[in-house]
């Protein structure tokens, strides 16, 4: 009768442990849900700051010719790269190394800022009215989880200016093309390469 009764009391005991645990899995689950639901509202909520920001900047210039500011944008979270397109002037033939904003350029889709994300193929991208660019190719990216922009009215819109793209300045010190730079990209286009990452110096 005694064993019995030991044996009744290691498996209630062997329950109330298989109940904990079940317990505490299911705490873990909903604590997880629960973290990873509040990070994916913070992570939309930054992106749509940093979009408003970067769209409110753009509109206040753009019918003050002649204004120019310099403004610095951290990324949101998770996004490592970001692309401007000049709708008007952009020939999808010349976007290389970005297929995802090629095929939405080619689709007509009505966006011209690209937020890449780190090591993988997604991206999200928004519409900004009145946003240019200057410089052939007339699609410029920023590989940086921060971005310095100048930003200059012309009255009916304003261009965005990124610094240069480091790719483009290493490719043309390996190809010995720097002294194409300037007639291709823009005026300064070289010594800001060899300003901002010692290439083409």
């Amino acid at each position: 009768m005694e064993s019995y009764s030991k044996r009744a009391q290691i498996q209630s005991q062997h329950l109330i442990y298989i109940f904990a645990l079940v317990i505490v899995v299911l705490i873990l689950i909903l604590g997880y849900k629960t973290t990873s639901g509040y990070q994916r509202k913070t992570d939309q909520i930054s992106q749509i700051q940093f979009e408003q920001k970067l769209r409110n900047d753009v509109e206040s210039l753009s019918s003050d010719y002649g204004s120019v500011k310099v403004k610095e944008y951290q990324l949101p979270p998770g996004f490592d790269e970001i692309c401007f397109v000049d709708l008007e002037k952009v020939d999808t033939e010349n976007i290389f190394n970005y297929p995802l904003i090629k095929d939405s350029v080619k689709s007509g889709v009505k966006a011209n800022v690209f937020l890449l994300r780190e090591n993988d193929n997604k991206f999200e991208e928004s519409y900004i009215e009145g946003l240019k660019l200057q410089n052939f190719p007339y699609y410029s990216c920023v590989k940086s989880k921060k971005a310095e922009l100048t930003i200059q009215g012309l009255g009916d819109g304003a261009v965005v200016k990124a610094p240069p793209n480091e790719k483009y300045c290493k490719n043309a010190q390996d190809d010995n093309l720097c002294n194409l730079l300037d007639s291709v990209l823009g005026s300064g286009y070289k010594a800001e390469c060899c300003t901002k990452y010692s290439l083409c110096c």
